[in-house]
C-alpha cells in the first residue's frame, strides 16, 4: 500500500493538476450543452456520474492530505492534555497542519473539528443518490431534470478528486491556491446542479428530494464554505501575509459567506444550503473560542495568531444567526405557501 501511495505521489505534479482543473472548468459548459442537446444517453450520463463519484471516493481514501495531518494534530494535542506520550517527530503532521488548525493556526477561518462530521452524511447520501439514479429508466419523468444535474455533479467530483491531489504538503507557497481553485470549482459545479433542481422543486416529492438532492445540497453549502476556508488558509501560509491582513480577509470572508448564504437560501428557497452555511460559521466561531481559551492557558502561544480572533468570533456568530433566520423564514414560506405546479 505504501509503495502504491508513493507511486501516485510521484505522478502528482502541481502543473498537471492545475492544467487538468483548468481544462475541466473550460469543458464543463460545452459538455452541459451537449447533454442538453441529447448527444448523451441517460445511461451514459448516470454512468458517468457514478464513475466520477467512485473516483472521488478512491482519491479521498489516499492518505497524506493536510486535513488528515490536522486531524492527527488535534489527536496529539488531546493525548498531551491527557498526559500520554506523543511522537516528537515534527514532520509526522507537518507544520502546515498546525498553521491551519483552529486552536494553533494563523488563519481566522478555521472551523472547529466537529464541523467536518458533515462529510459523513454527504458521502453516504450521495452514494444513495447515485445508486437510486442507476435504477431510473430513461422514460422516467425525472430524467429531464436529472440530465441537467448529472454533468455538473460528475464534474464536481472530478474537481474534488483534483483537490485531494492538491491539498498536500508538497503544494507550498502560491501552489496552495491550486487546492482553493479545485474546491471553488467543486462548489461552482455543484451550485449549477443545485440551481437546476431548486428551480424545479415543484415537480418532485419530498421523498425524491431526500434520496436525490438532499446530500447534494449539503455538499454545495459545505464546499462553498470550505472554499473560503481554503482561500484563507492559503493566504495565511504566505510569509508575506501580515496578521492584520489575515484578519481582514477573515472578516471579509465571514461577511461574504453570510451574504451568499442568505441570498441563495431566499432566492432558491434552499434552507438546507443556508443551514450548512450557518453550521460552518458556528464552527468558525467555536474555533476562535478554542484558540482564545488556549491562549489564556498558554503564555508561549504566538500572540499574532490572536489578532482579530475575538472580532472574528463575534462576526461568525452574527453571520450564523442571520443565515439561520433566513433558513427559518424560507422554511416557513415553503410550508405555508403551496407549491405551484
Amino acid at each position: 500500500k505504501d509503495r502504491i501511495t508513493m507511486s501516485l505521489a510521484a505522478f502528482n505534479q502541481p502543473a498537471a493538476v492545475a492544467a487538468a482543473g483548468t481544462g475541466a472548468i473550460i469543458l464543463l459548459p460545452f459538455v452541459e450543452d451537449l447533454a442538453a442537446k441529447g448527444v448523451f444517453t441517460w445511461a451514459q450520463l448516470k454512468g458517468a456520474a457514478a464513475a466520477a463519484y467512485a473516483l472521488q471516493v478512491v482519491c479521498v481514501s489516499i492518505p497524506g492530505r493536510i486535513d488528515g495531518d490536522m486531524a492527527k494534530d488535534l489527536q496529539d494535542e488531546k493525548r498531551r492534555a491527557e498526559g500520554k506520550d506523543v511522537s516528537t517527530n515534527m514532520d509526522s503532521t507537518g507544520g502546515e497542519a498546525k498553521k491551519l488548525s483552529s486552536r494553533n493556526g494563523k488563519t481566522l477561518v478555521a472551523p472547529a473539528g466537529w464541523a467536518f462530521a458533515i462529510w459523513g452524511p454527504i458521502f453516504v447520501g450521495e452514494l444513495v443518490s447515485v445508486i437510486f439514479q442507476l435504477s431510473i429508466s430513461a422514460d422516467d419523468p425525472l430524467v429531464p431534470l436529472l440530465r441537467k444535474t448529472a454533468v455538473p455533479f460528475a464534474f464536481a467530483h472530478i474537481f474534488q478528486s483534483l483537490w485531494c491531489a492538491a491539498f498536500r504538503r508538497k503544494y507550498r507557497g502560491n501552489l496552495m491556491y491550486i487546492s482553493f481553485g479545485m474546491l471553488a470549482s467543486t462548489a461552482f459545479s455543484l451550485a449549477k446542479a443545485h440551481a437546476a433542481y431548486a428551480a424545479e422543486s415543484s415537480t418532485y416529492s419530498g421523498g425524491t428530494y431526500a434520496k436525490l438532492f438532499f446530500s447534494m445540497s449539503l455538499h454545495t453549502g459545505w464546499t462553498v464554505a470550505a472554499s473560503i476556508v481554503n482561500l484563507n488558509g492559503a493566504f495565511s501560509m504566505k510569509e508575506s501575509s501580515s496578521p492584520r491582513a489575515i484578519a481582514w480577509l477573515g472578516h471579509a470572508s465571514v461577511v461574504a459567506a453570510t451574504a451568499v448564504g442568505v441570498a441563495l437560501t431566499t432566492a432558491r428557497s434552499a434552507p438546507v444550503f443556508g443551514g450548512v452555511i450557518s453550521w460552518a460559521l458556528l464552527a468558525v466561531a467555536d474555533g476562535m473560542k478554542q484558540r482564545i481559551e488556549k491562549a489564556k492557558k498558554n503564555d508561549a502561544m504566538n500572540a499574532s495568531n490572536l489578532v482579530g480572533a475575538a472580532t472574528q468570533r463575534k462576526l461568525s456568530l452574527l453571520g450564523a444567526a442571520v443565515s439561520a433566520v433566513a433558513v427559518i423564514v424560507t422554511t416557513a414560506k415553503m410550508i405555508l405557501l403551496p407549491k405551484v405546479k
